[in-house]
């Protein structure tokens, strides 16, 4: 089981980013959609290149899911122009939406804002107007420029603390 804890504890775990400027280069992080109790499983799949998810338990600050150290991205880059990477290489966006793929290098960078409710913005360089949501619909992740909706989620961050 993976903790995330309030942002008073000095407990180790995975904490839910609640201001996007206290992300550093090497953190560790998870991508979530805490209201339909899931995370980013980082997996990229489908002729519209798009990450899937897998079941997880948020309650009393805690998330609950298999391997999710599996499911994390480190940061790099700089402020406003992350890049987000795992043992599949760099998350890239295409030059158009429902485009996500894994590369080598990284072929665009990421801004990232979140809003005073803990909902994520988390925008590629090369997509303009797109952002990372996740699909209620047809469950995954991806860069749409659809409106936020009850079926179009901007996702959630956490980061890992040790």
């Amino acid at each position: 089981m993976i903790r995330i804890v309030d942002s008073g504890s000095t407990e180790a775990g995975w904490y839910k980013v609640t201001d996007a400027s206290t992300l550093e280069v090497g953190d560790k992080i998870v991508i979530a959609c805490e209201s339909k109790n899931n995370v980013c499983n980082a997996a990229i799949s489908g002729t519209n290149k798009y990450a899937g998810y897998t079941s997880a338990t948020f309650a009393d600050d805690q998330i609950t899911a298999d391997a999710l150290e599996d499911y994390s991205f480190t940061l790099g880059g700089t402020a406003g122009a992350w890049t987000l990477s795992n043992s599949n290489g760099y998350l890239n966006a295409g030059t158009s939406k429902k485009s996500i793929t894994y590369g080598t290098s990284s072929t665009c960078t990421w801004s990232i804002t979140i809003d005073e409710a803990g909902s994520a913005t988390i925008a590629p360089s090369t997509a303009s107007s797109t952002r990372l949501m996740y699909n209620v619909q047809d469950p995954r992740y991806t860069n749409y420029d659809s409106k936020v909706s009850d079926t179009m989620i901007l996702p959630n961050i956490y980061v890992y603390v040790d």
